[in-house]
């Protein structure tokens, strides 16, 4: 194990220079806005997974590139595909091929797919109920999705396609998603995620109980009592707007520990602990305020509106978010803070 405050330059994206306690076992999620392996955006710059760099893994491929293209390796197999050199030709309206329990439902996968001689329609690769895929042209497109159903769906309503190349790989970790576009945050590289205050938002579910600290690089756009930075899942364990702009406070089933340092507008490090009576909150290094915050568990993560149950939509920009299991004491939070203090430019 690393001593605190260096790096163990660990294998996804090598990010020397972080502080070697971020491996230490405790940190459950970590997402950076300027790591571009991890934010999955469309052309608009919308952010559909923001993935957790710290327990990100590809893993192995799922589809049998041997077979998967022959009637013999799906369950169902519509007539309207046939096998053709290797490859799947899709040639009628509304042909399909279902793979049965193929998915981990709720779980996050990289699927590359590349199609030729589009005529007439679309095609779509989806669990059956959502549509992750809609080609509209040739070529080689890659989507990361996450499953509502357990059965992998090829379904076409074209009248002309070859399907060339399936590759499905599955992505561990703790990654935020948004799969509805209108409520996806707009990425920009000196910013950080907006999201909206209107309906922006993204959540992880994975286990997460008391005590949560909680370390967010970001800042309000706009204040409006009630809204939320971040909460829970399960439960609401989150920092929201209290009476008194800009003032914020922890809730994990009592409000506490009111701040009013998190000035509007200006990028800052918020440091948030949920533990019970001894729960925390703290702006760069301002005085850090104390409360019992209550003892709700969060049962993961959402940025950007209140749980368990979505609402009160929080006009703010994040550039970064740690999520640790544990309650850091002063030397570890003094570490962290100075690599995000670094990192991202903060006064």
């Amino acid at each position: 194990m690393s001593a605190i405050g260096t790096s163990p330059c660990p294998p996804f994206v090598r990010p020397c220079g972080v502080p070697g306690v971020l491996y230490d076992g405790n940190t459950v999620a970590w997402y950076k806005h300027n790591d571009a392996n991890t934010v999955i955006k469309d052309g608009a710059n919308r952010v559909s997974f923001w993935l957790d760099r710290i327990g990100y893994t590809i893993g192995a491929e799922m589809v049998n590139q041997a077979i998967w293209y022959t009637a013999a390796y799906w369950n169902t197999f519509d007539a309207n595909w046939t096998e053709d050199a290797g490859r799947l030709h899709s040639d009628g309206n509304n042909g399909f091929a279902i793979k049965n329990n193929f998915w981990v439902i709720g779980a996050t996968y990289k699927m590359i797919v590349t199609v030729a001689n589009l005529v007439g329609g679309d095609f779509y690769l989806y669990d059956g109920v959502t549509v992750p895929l809609n080609m509209i042209a040739d070529g080689t497109y890659t989507i990361y999705y996450t499953p509502g159903t357990v059965n992998l769906n090829l379904r076409s309503l074209l009248l002309h396609a070859h399907i060339t190349a399936l590759s499905i790989k599955r992505v561990t970790g703790n990654h935020l998603l948004q799969a509805t576009g209108a409520n996806q945050p707009l990425w920009s590289a000196n910013n950080g995620l907006l999201f909206d205050g209107i309906s922006d938002n993204m959540r992880a579910t994975f286990a997460l109980v008391q005590p949560e600290f909680v370390y967010l690089v970001g800042r309000q756009v706009t204040w409006t009592l009630n809204d939320n930075v971040f909460n829970g899942v399960t439960a609401s364990v989150g920092v929201y707007d209290t009476p008194a702009t800009p003032r914020i406070s922890l809730f994990a089933g009592i409000d506490a520990a009111n701040n009013l340092n998190f000035v509007l507008n200006v990028f800052a490090i918020m440091r948030a602990l949920f533990s019970g009576a001894a729960s925390t909150l703290q702006i760069n290094n301002t005085a850090q305020t104390v409360g019992n915050s209550g003892a709700n568990n969060p049962g993961g993560f959402t940025l950007g509106a209140t749980a368990p149950v979505l609402g009160f939509y929080g006009n703010i920009e994040v550039k970064e978010v740690i999520i640790r299991r544990v309650a850091d004491g002063a030397t570890v939070q003094t570490v962290i803070y100075n690599y995000l203090k670094n990192a991202n430019a903060i006064p």
